[in-house]
This record gives C-alpha cells, sequence and structure tokens, in this order.
C-alpha cells in the first residue's frame, strides 16, 4: 500500500527526498530504486546515477531501472561510469564460471553450482543492459530475450549480431558469458582445485561482495553439512549493519543448530 502510494507521488518524490536525512534515504534505497524505475522524470533518473557504486550490493537493480526507464549515457562523466561498470560485470562474470568448474566435491555441490551458474546469468544480464545504455543499441534486448528463454539456436545467430554492434573487444566477453550460458561444460582451462573450506571462505570472505546474498546464504547452509561451523563463527553472530536478513537469519540457524548438538 505504501509503494502505491508513493509511486502516485510520483517523479517529484525523487527532489523531495533530498531534504531528508541521508541515513532515512540510505534506509530506504531498495525500496526507492524499485519506485524509480515505474516513473518518468529527470529526478528519479539523476537519483539512480547518483546511488550507482555508492550502495553495496544495489548496483545491478540500479542499472535494471536504468535500463527499464530508457537511459542513454551520453555525458562523458556517464559514458566512463558505465564503461566501469561493463568492466567489472564482465570480469566477476568469468570470475563465476571458473569458480563454477572449482566446486569441490561436498554436500550440497549441485546446488551451490546451480547458484553459481543463476550468478553468470545475473551478470550476463547487467552487462547486456549496461550495452543497451552504452552503445544505443536496442537490439541487444533481443538478445537478452534469447538468454532468458533459453533459445539456443538462435543465439547463435545473436552472438554474430553482437560482434557488429559492439565493440570488439566488449562482444568477446559478452559472448564468452553466452557460451558458458549455453553449454557450462565448453570452459577449457587449468583449473585451481579448491578444498571445501578454502572454496566456501572465498565466497564468504575474501570475495564476498561479487555474490548474492542467496548464494552467501546457501553456501552458510552447506556449512552445517561439511563441518564448516568454525567459518561461520568466523563470520560473527553480531549484527552487522545492512546485512541482508537471508545471511543473518542463516548464520543464526547454523550457530544455534551447532549449539543444540
Amino acid at each position: 500500500v505504501a509503494m502505491q502510494g508513493l509511486l502516485q507521488y510520483g517523479d517529484h518524490l525523487f527532489r523531495d527526498i533530498r531534504a531528508l536525512p541521508p541515513a532515512d534515504v540510505e534506509a530506504r534505497t531498495p525500496d526507492l530504486v524499485k519506485i524509480s524505475g515505474k516513473v518518468k522524470g529527470l529526478y528519479s533518473v539523476n537519483f539512480l546515477l547518483e546511488q550507482l557504486n555508492r550502495t553495496e550490493g544495489h548496483d545491478d537493480r540500479i542499472i535494471h531501472s536504468l535500463w527499464v526507464k530508457g537511459f542513454e549515457a551520453e555525458l562523458p562523466k556517464n559514458i566512463h561510469q558505465f564503461n566501469a561498470l561493463l568492466t567489472y560485470y564482465q570480469k566477476t562474470g568469468m570470475e563465476k564460471v571458473y569458480q563454477y568448474n572449482e566446486v569441490p566435491n561436498f554436500n550440497g555441490q549441485a546446488l551451490v553450482k546451480n547458484c553459481l551458474l543463476s550468478e553468470v546469468k545475473s551478470d550476463l544480464a547487467t552487462s547486456l543492459k549496461i550495452c543497451v545504455i552504452l552503445y544505443h543499441k536496442k537490439e541487444i534486448n533481443r538478445v537478452m530475450e534469447l538468454v532468458e528463454r533459453s533459445k539456443t539456436h538462435k543465439l547463435f545467430n545473436a552472438m554474430e549480431m553482437l560482434e557488429w554492434v559492439l565493440p570488439k573487444a566488449v562482444a568477446f566477453q559478452v559472448n564468452s558469458l553466452i557460451d558458458f550460458v549455453l553449454d557450462p561444460t565448453t570452459v577449457r582451462r587449468p583449473f585451481i582445485e579448491y578444498d571445501v573450506k578454502a572454496f566456501f571462505h572465498r565466497i564468504l570472505v575474501t570475495r564476498a561482495s561479487m555474490y548474492s546474498e542467496w548464494t552467501r546464504a546457501l553456501c552458510i547452509y552447506c556449512l552445517l553439512q561439511n563441518d564448516g561451523q568454525d567459518l561461520v563463527r568466523e563470520l560473527g553472530d553480531d549484527h552487522v549493519p545492512g546485512e541482508h536478513s537471508i545471511i543473518r537469519e542463516t548464520k543464526a540457524y547454523v550457530l544455534q543448530y551447532n549449539t543444540a548438538v
């Protein structure tokens, strides 16, 4: 109900929230990002651009809202910003491709691999949306539809089209992600052989910001089945500001279970 009311307020909401304390705006950023994608106007566009790189874990949602609004980067500062974001999502997408093939054997392996595949698909989708914003090529939206619907036979033609409308290096990286989504077994390179705890430490500590809260929560739960409660204790049971509830609740469950046993 509250969300519908704010939607009725329209684009001017994003002018008026400038008068609010920054902490209040930050606490409501996820909801404001959703609303901004559903209203028309420059205030909401400027709000989204200001939030990019500022709030951890929301960039993909902000990019989605800007893409929905049909935003196109034209100012040099915006082009620079989105080029950096494109590099980031392509790089993290490829890291997850390699990580997918480095998942060791443990209870829950298949679930974690499915999560990593979903993460690559998400990074691919975000990369394609950034390409639409940067290069103003609406035909890229068709590629996203084909990826979403797993239209394999048509995707090969779409990959050729990307080589025509995108810079060569960008097309190569995007098509590498598409290749993996089409067939995760196609990657050919030497892989690091992680032990189970080192693998989870990478996802939950070393590179935690790269993974979604759902992937991290699943890994925390898997630690319960793989003698990894020490790592969960290392993550701490204290309330971490901004921590997603699914992370907090999964940690609490695993620690409580361990105590009960």
